[in-house]
């Protein structure tokens, strides 16, 4: 099995990029943290996963080995396959996702797109007990003052009319482009987040077919 590809970025794209193994272009679907802090140019060791289907080969790709294990993990569950998979990875970072699936907090779940309440039940239900593999990453503590300043934020957005999905969402992209230490601030940058992205939420169960 193809476990990781070595090489420099020839370019990269809002959800992808491309690599330069030896003159072969390889062109990988990533997590938003597999591409964070990444240009043109880097060279790079990339755990990827290599599905093959009828409609042909596709690569995916991650920040790092917990990732990877969290996406297989995932696509275990009847309904997830390869995209929804990916899409709750780049929804939240997998420390965060790993606690939500243990304490079935599905309202965290949600915040992925495609993933609905129904869905986000199921993913509890058949993983909750199937997460020993990754006591490591549950025993790494969230600090309190992180926590105190998220859950202001979450009530003041939900407050002003947003739904969970949307809140969640502009939060894991607003902490995903800078480290925000001020209720105050980081309460503007979700706002800034939630108005640019323009965001879409689907009211349906969420299902994919797997790929």
């Amino acid at each position: 099995m193809l476990r990781f590809l070595r090489g420099e970025i020839a370019s990269i794209g809002s959800d992808c990029l491309t690599l330069d193994v030896s003159g072969m272009g390889f062109e990988i679907t990533c997590t938003r943290s597999a591409l964070k802090g990444h240009k043109v140019g880097d060279l790079i060791k990339i755990p990827v996963f290599l599905h093959v289907s009828d409609g042909g080969l596709s690569l995916y790709g991650f920040c790092d080995e917990l990732e990877r294990d969290l996406f297989f993990a995932l696509r275990r569950v009847k309904g997830v396959g390869n995209r929804l998979a990916l899409s709750m990875l780049c929804s939240l970072p997998p420390q965060r996702l790993i606690r939500a699936i243990s304490s079935g907090a599905t309202d965290e779940l949600i915040a992925a797109p495609g993933v609905g309440k129904r869905m986000a039940e199921r993913i509890c239900f058949e993983l909750k007990g199937g997460l020993g593999g990754f006591s490591s990453a549950l025993s790494e503590p969230l600090t309190e003052g992180e926590n105190a300043i998220e859950k202001s934020v979450i009530e003041a957005l939900k407050v002003l009319g947003f739904s969970d999905r949307e809140v969640f969402f502009a939060l894991e992209r607003t902490k995903g482009k800078e480290a925000i230490s001020d209720e105050a601030r980081l309460l503007q940058a979700a706002l800034r987040e939630l108005q640019d992205s323009q965001l879409v939420v689907s009211n349906g169960t969420g299902q994919e077919t797997p790929d």
